[in-house]
């Protein structure tokens, strides 16, 4: 997965009225959002007369590769994307006016909220997450995918050390990292197949070449992939006839007799995965296609016959379906209903309850189907259960999430000006006469 991460800085000042980037909390659009209200919330008595929030517009912009989609954007503690405890916190190097040292907590419930509470002058004594605060962090997603703002709330002065230096800055180096969780839609194609019949065929992605498909017909079938598609015995999956596909990596023979069946493992992370449909058949514009949908777990790697004869698997309960293309729906599908698409309608049954088995009627093509799992899968079976027509699927595919696919470092540029000198006079002023 390839994706990255642009910071920009934001400057918390105390000096009193609003410089640098911070806000007025009671002027919209900052007295609406209510994660900088919950943050206000969190001050205690002492500290700064009221407390300076700071505010900077898409602090943060990830950015992913074709195929990849961000999910979200966490505040963590480290490069290895570990997300700050609850309850064991991490001292931030940062101390009070007072001298007592800061440390970074997450929020017990705001995930998106990083707190800094005051601890002592013992840089080791970790202090009870529940103690007052000398700051806190809100990372608030936007409705531009991968754009997160940020607020900074200071709620007690904090020590500058260059005492010389009335703007003295100080921020959060090598203390607050983001992490990027991402989804990656590894594909496969008939045109990566070899030619012929065969009992199987092992598929690279060429998406992800260590990704691999392995693919067998049921029921006494022969496997048919080509340029044209997936199927068995021809090109097309008929009625009653079954096509199974696992997602394994390690194989290195593309294609076989039973007997020759091997690969190294399945894939065990997978939880979304689908197919397209592009052609009906026998191909006639007024015809639609009904199929049904099995998702399994297989419980063993086994190789040879073996695994062409039939392997362990647990069933794993299909919780919802996505349709795009012709016989697309808007929204995710996750009860049984009959659904008006701009093709007709179509029936999916099969998600009520659990089960993994989803027969969907009334598909044309083209139309990309996904389902989504309770939990992991590693194998798809598609059987044609029309009375007459069959279809032909093109390409495979399935979705994977990391959830720490790439970590950058942007502490540094979460700063803290020093409140910078004032003078004020005592007694009556003398009357200036030109």
């Amino acid at each position: 997965m390839a994706l990255d991460i642009t910071a920009q800085d934001i400057i918390v000042d105390e000096t009193t009225g609003l410089q640098d980037d911070d806000v007025n909390p009671a002027l919209a659009p900052h007295s609406t959002n209510t994660t900088l209200t919950y943050l206000l919330s969190l001050d205690a008595s002492g500290g700064l007369a009221s407390p300076e929030v700071a505010f900077q517009a898409d602090f943060v912009i990830a950015s992913a590769s074709a195929g990849e989609t961000i999910t979200s954007v966490i505040l963590t503690q480290n490069l290895s994307g570990t997300p700050f405890s609850k309850t064991d916190g991490v001292n931030s190097g940062i101390k009070t006016a007072d001298g007592n040292y800061v440390w970074l907590f997450q929020d017990a419930t705001h995930p998106n909220v990083v707190i800094g509470v005051i601890g002592t002058s013992d840089p080791a004594a970790e202090p009870a997450e529940t103690g007052p605060l000398a700051f806190s962090l809100a990372l608030i997603s936007t409705s531009t995918t991968g754009h997160f703002d940020l607020y900074t709330v200071q709620y007690v002065p904090l020590f500058n050390p260059i005492a010389t230096d009335p703007d003295d800055r100080i921020d959060l180096t090598d203390k607050v990292f983001a992490s990027v969780a991402g989804t990656t839609t590894v594909g496969f194609s008939g045109q990566s197949a070899a030619p012929g019949n065969h009992d199987f065929y092992l598929i690279n992605s060429p998406d992800d070449a260590s990704k691999q498909l392995l693919v067998v017909a049921l029921n006494g079938g022969t496997a048919n992939v080509s340029t044209q598609g997936f199927g068995v015995n021809n090109q097309s999956i008929n009625p009653t006839e079954t096509l199974q596909v696992d997602f394994v990596t390690g194989g290195n023979l593309n294609a076989g007799t039973a007997s020759q069946i091997q690969y190294g493992s399945h894939i065990e992370t997978i939880t979304d995965a689908g197919f397209t449909i592009n052609q009906i058949t026998p191909s006639q514009p007024d015809k639609r296609v009904d199929i049904t949908i099995k998702a399994f777990d297989n419980t063993g790697n086994e190789q040879g016959s073996d695994f062409f004869d039939g392997t362990t698997t647990n069933p794993v309960d299909i919780t919802s379906v996505k349709l795009t293309g012709a016989s697309g729906f808007a929204t995710t599908i996750t009860i049984d209903g009959t659904y008006a698409t701009a093709s007709g309608n179509v029936t999916v049954t099969g998600l009520n309850g659990t089960g993994n088995a989803v027969t969907i009627t009334g598909l044309d093509n083209v139309t990309t189907v996904d389902i989504t799992t309770a939990t992991k899968m590693d194998r798809m079976t598609v059987t044609g259960v029309d009375a007459n027509e069959g279809c032909d699927i093109t390409e495979f595919h399935f979705k994977t999430t990391t959830t720490n696919a790439y970590t950058e470092q942007v502490g540094s540029f979460i700063n803290f000006d020093d409140d910078g000198p004032s003078i004020s006079t005592t007694g009556t002023e003398p009357t200036l006469t030109v």
